[in-house]
């Protein structure tokens, strides 16, 4: 069987994200599949762009009805997209933004002081743990999150 690989390069902030399609000619996945996971794709992407990956008690199951779709389809497109299951995903998704926050320090999460508090950061998010969010973003960064905020001080002065 012949293999055909198409790219598709996605305009995001979010590093992890670009599409690639695997379509077989007479092999095993039909072009009626990779035919339904294009329009997923898309709206999929709108909704990491809308930030969606941040709702507190997002799942599989309520990502993929707001997308219209089903919880297999959609977990087929982050698998064959992103070598990664839903949780994993959506872990990394929120630890590039967690980065992002870290090195921002947005009016919002700060208090009067311009102190930015790891807890504000979590909470927004979307996680209902610290200790979730603390274990993903070591595991995710290599380093924790205090050590993360340290190092991007030493790299500013």
């Amino acid at each position: 069987s012949t293999t055909i690989q198409k790219n598709y390069k996605i305009n995001t902030s979010y590093p992890i994200i670009s599409i690639m399609i695997t379509e077989q000619k007479r092999g095993t996945k039909s072009t009626n599949n990779i035919k339904k996971l294009m329009p997923l794709q898309r709206k999929l992407q709108r909704a990491i762009e809308n930030k969606k990956f941040m709702e507190p008690n997002l799942t599989l199951a309520s990502l993929a009805h707001d997308l219209g779709s089903n919880r297999t389809y959609l977990s087929d497109l982050i698998h064959q997209q992103f070598n990664m299951s839903f949780s994993d995903y959506i872990n990394h998704l929120r630890i590039t933004e967690a980065k992002r926050l870290l090195e921002t320090r947005p009016e919002e999460l700060t208090d009067d002081d311009g102190f930015l508090f790891i807890k504000n950061v979590y909470v927004y998010l979307g996680y209902n743990c610290a200790t979730s969010f603390y274990r993903n973003f070591k595991r995710i960064v290599g380093m924790s999150a205090s050590e993360y905020m340290e190092s991007v001080k030493d790299n500013k002065k």
